[in-house]
């Protein structure tokens, strides 16, 4: 019998603390959302390479070869007039000879001129502000002089987006 009355009292206590939390429990609730958007900097050139052959000669220079087929996309968040487009050679090109370089600009922005390129980034285009654009043109320039004399070799431009 004793059993029994702790049996029943334990029941009880269940059915009363169980439903205490039926009637505590809330028909909604909340969470928190965090979010961020990052800084999203993006500057893809089209091609990996291209041929810069000078073969020809006009009056004694020879001729300078003009490759306007390369592109490049960008995508950026910044803000207004926030980002700027650098361009430096690895090394300085050989004695005699040039490369410039002068680029599209995307809307809004603003290209320079035609720079020569050199082991130093240089601007190429400033005051640009956030948006993405596709297939932007440019046109590379190489170009010797006959005291070069008959050279071969490579540079890697590095094309990069950074604060203004």
């Amino acid at each position: 019998m004793k059993n029994k009355r702790l049996f029943v009292l334990a029941l009880a206590a269940l059915m009363i603390f169980g439903a205490a939390n039926v009637l505590l429990a809330a028909d909604n609730d909340a969470i928190t959302v965090n979010y961020e958007v990052t800084a999203i900097n993006e500057l893809t050139i089209d091609q990996a390479s291209v041929d810069m052959i000078i073969s020809t000669t006009t009056l004694g220079d020879p001729d300078a070869v003009v490759d306007s087929t390369i592109t490049y996309d960008l995508s950026t968040n910044c803000a207004d007039n926030g980002k700027k487009i650098t361009g430096v050679l690895d090394s300085i090109m050989p004695a005699d000879t040039t490369l410039t370089l002068s680029l599209t600009a995307p809307s809004g922005a603003t290209a320079a001129a035609t720079v020569t390129l050199t082991a130093t980034a240089q601007d190429l285009v400033t005051l640009i502000d956030a948006g993405t654009d596709n297939d932007l043109g440019s046109v590379l320039t190489f170009d010797a002089t006959v005291a070069a004399g008959a050279i071969s070799g490579s540079r890697t431009l590095t094309l990069t987006l950074v604060d203004q």
